[in-house]
């Protein structure tokens, strides 16, 4: 599942987001992509040259809920694409700590104390990753 294609589209074809991941047997689901795009205006371009925008995190957390409700979410793998334009691999590894971060937070939910440790170190990792 491209979370960034499919905000892409939503962006440039004007349907939801919501509805397409409502429309999907998630039990299907693979794997995750995470990516950035271009912005140009008046559409965008599905670049993989760029930071996971804001939008896309949120899809992605809804994503990741919704997985975890349905209980497929352990063990799923999430990709950051970046195929261009490539940064150091401090601010990809902090793309990662920041996706996994969001599924420790999901599996977690019973235990309010792990989730902020967990989250804390996570958020930690990325900071000093992009400093």
């Amino acid at each position: 599942m491209d979370v960034n294609n499919a905000y892409v589209n939503q962006f440039n074809h004007g349907y939801s987001v919501e509805a397409f991941f409502d429309a999907l047997p998630l039990n299907s689901i693979q794997e995750i992509h995470l990516a950035g795009h271009d912005d140009q205006g008046d559409y965008l371009l599905d670049t993989h040259n760029r930071a996971v925008s804001e939008p896309v995190w949120a899809h992605y957390r809804a994503l990741v809920a919704r997985l975890a409700e349905q209980g497929g979410l352990s063990d799923l793998p999430v990709i950051i694409e970046w195929d261009s334009d490539i940064p150091p691999l401090k601010r990809l590894l902090a793309e990662a700590y920041r996706a996994q971060s969001i599924i420790n937070r999901v599996n977690s939910i019973d235990s309010i104390d792990s989730i902020d440790s967990i989250d804390s170190i996570n958020e930690a990792k990325a900071e000093r990753l992009l400093a």
